[in-house]
């Protein structure tokens, strides 16, 4: 299950590269951080994931798209 769960965030996170077009290097900064963020607001990084690619979607990037996740 752990196995699964870490390949569907992974997954997720791909999304936001290949369909937003932001670098791998961008990336992994977001996956620290919603990584960390997952403890904090009781919501699974897979959900995390998901809805930060809607984020990156409506053009938000960096810290401010992190932002906009942390507040939603």
């Amino acid at each position: 299950a752990a196995i699964k769960t870490g390949l569907d965030f992974n997954g997720s996170m791909n999304k936001i590269v290949g369909l937003v077009g932001l670098s791998q290097e961008t990336v992994a900064g977001f996956k620290k951080e919603v990584l960390a963020m997952s403890g904090e607001v009781g919501k699974g990084p897979k959900e995390l994931a998901d809805a930060l690619f809607f984020v990156t979607s409506a053009g938000f990037r960096g810290a401010e798209a992190i932002d906009v996740l942390r507040i939603s």
